[in-house]
């Protein structure tokens, strides 16, 4: 088991590539390197959370 600290530092993470992911998509901001890899980056922010829990 994680601490509880270090989990939220986990969901706070996989948060923060979570709204990433959905900000390129809509067009909010534009990596073009990230571009490609929204469906991985949203994979690994729900692995994230489920490491987590």
């Amino acid at each position: 088991m994680t601490k509880k600290k270090s989990r939220n530092i986990i969901l706070l993470i996989s948060a923060m590539i979570a709204s990433v992911a959905v900000f390129l998509h809509f067009g909010v901001i534009v990596i073009p390197l990230l571009m490609p890899y929204k469906f991985w980056l949203m994979l690994i922010a729900y692995g994230l959370i489920l490491g987590a829990q």
